[in-house]
């Protein structure tokens, strides 16, 4: 699946991870995607949500990938994937 991932201001880029599913996880296949307003801003203003310097708790900084809406069909599970 691919992923857009917000580095900075006006400055995305595609991500393109392995499609293994693990154990416990489910393969989807997304049918219709949107962005939020939230990260319209994040891309033209930011960072505002995001950082550049690592967060105290977590340590995530940019690039992060940008949590979007989605409506996806269930297209393998772990079990399949054995198979």
């Amino acid at each position: 699946m691919r992923a857009a991932v917000f580095h900075g201001v006006k400055t995305c880029g595609w991500r393109c991870p392995g499609a293994r599913v693990g154990p416990g996880e489910v393969k989807l296949r997304v049918l219709y995607n949107g962005i939020c307003g939230s990260d319209l801003h994040e891309y033209y203003d930011g960072p505002i949500t995001t950082r550049d310097t690592p967060h105290p708790l977590t340590g995530v900084k940019n690039p992060v990938i940008r949590a979007t809406s989605f409506a996806a069909k269930s297209s393998m599970s772990a079990r399949e994937s054995r198979t």
